[in-house]
């Protein structure tokens, strides 16, 4: 059964996890990032004194341009399902994301059969590779010796949290709803201190690399004749 809940019949408890709570754990995620944003900037960043090759500001794009040129990454050229997995697990998250807001908010929005019917399949695709990459870090000898508790939790926490969406998209499902609300909000408080942050600091990350070897005329990759000419 597909549809949505309307939030605002539920008892004052669940009126205030599906409100004011998200807004709370969205201001503190918002606070923690903004201080390591801040701490961030204020490291001043080594420059290279060698005579420039190249620009720093088109090394600095392609960096960045790198996730949706997949072709440029010699790691996914060779293992191109790992791209489709990426893909899928973002897709599926950002759908998640968009069910904490749409519930709470724009009901309506799933109230359509074939709108939950995509959503959930979304997330559902997210789902699973989620759980295709934390079958990696338990079966695959190598992987599995480079795993820490810091890496299994999030991807726990993940799969529990888009479970708990697919079932919250459900219609009449309140006890969904108030799950996977409840754990939107643990996991806003739980995500700026967890590997799953790595989205806030990757563009600063990408950014310095490009710079760096775009000065060095080693970024944009040319590919079939040497680098820097």
């Amino acid at each position: 059964m597909t549809g949505s809940v309307d939030i605002g019949s539920m008892g004052e408890a669940a009126r205030w996890i599906a409100g004011p709570a998200q807004l709370i754990a969205l201001g503190f995620m918002a606070a923690v990032y903004a201080v390591k944003i801040a701490l961030a900037l204020r490291r001043t960043p080594m420059r290279d004194r060698a005579p420039a090759r190249g620009s720093e500001a088109g090394g600095a794009i392609y960096a960045l341009a790198t996730l949706a040129m997949p072709w440029e990454l010699d790691s996914l050229r060779r293992r191109p399902l790992r791209y489709a997995e990426f893909v899928m697990l973002h897709v599926g998250v950002a759908t998640a994301i968009a069910a904490s807001f749409v519930l709470p908010y724009a009901p309506s929005i799933l109230s359509s059969r074939i709108a939950a019917i995509a959503a959930q399949c979304a997330i559902g695709i997210g789902l699973l590779a989620a759980l295709v990459r934390l079958g990696r870090r338990a079966l695959v000898p190598h992987v599995r010796a480079i795993t820490s508790i810091g890496d299994v939790v999030p991807l726990v926490a993940l799969i529990s949290w888009l479970g708990s969406a697919i079932w919250a998209v459900a219609a009449g499902s309140e006890a969904g709803v108030l799950t996977f609300m409840s754990l939107t909000a643990i996991l806003i408080v739980y995500v700026p201190f967890s590997k799953i942050s790595h989205y806030v600091l990757w563009p600063f990350v990408r950014v310095a690399m490009g710079s760096h070897f775009g000065r060095r005329g080693v970024y944009p990759v040319r590919r079939g004749r040497p680098h820097g000419r």
